[in-house]
């Protein structure tokens, strides 16, 4: 009987995992469309310099999000770092061709800036950011 709880238990924990990354999908969808950019899933663009950045040993990379805002290009994406214990998920958000970055948004208290070439980018230390985050964000190019 333990076997079958844990089995049931394990199982549970896969299908609200499987839920919730469907979720986040929607919502980041939705936001794409609501701005003009476009959603193209796991792939990042060639023009931006992911393996410079911190991000570069991802072992995921999903939500990826693309587009221009005034004349200036945006990246943003959800992706995995790490494994077992140390494992953690980030949402970056890039700008590229503005020097100033995000404005007051990028000073949140856990969120991390990093410049990479022409590139401003801002993260989450250790987590997602939920989508107000990045409405902020975007919004302040």
């Amino acid at each position: 009987i333990f076997l079958y709880i844990f089995g049931a238990g394990l199982v549970s924990l896969a299908i609200r995992s499987f839920l919730q990354q469907r979720a986040r999908a929607k919502q980041i969808r939705q936001f794409a469309q609501r701005m003009g950019f476009k959603y193209i899933g796991a792939t990042v663009p060639k023009s931006f310099p992911i393996h410079r950045t911190s991000s570069r040993l991802a072992r995921s990379v999903s939500n990826v999000v693309a587009g221009d805002k005034g004349h200036k290009e945006l990246v943003l994406f959800d992706c995995g770092l790490g494994n077992g214990k140390g494992r953690s998920s980030r949402t970056v958000v890039a700008v590229h061709g503005q020097h100033e970055g995000f404005g007051w948004a990028q000073f949140g208290p856990d969120l991390v800036t990093e410049r990479v070439g022409e590139w401003t980018l801002v993260f989450g230390s250790d987590r997602l950011l939920i989508m107000e985050e990045i409405d902020a964000l975007v919004s302040a190019m």
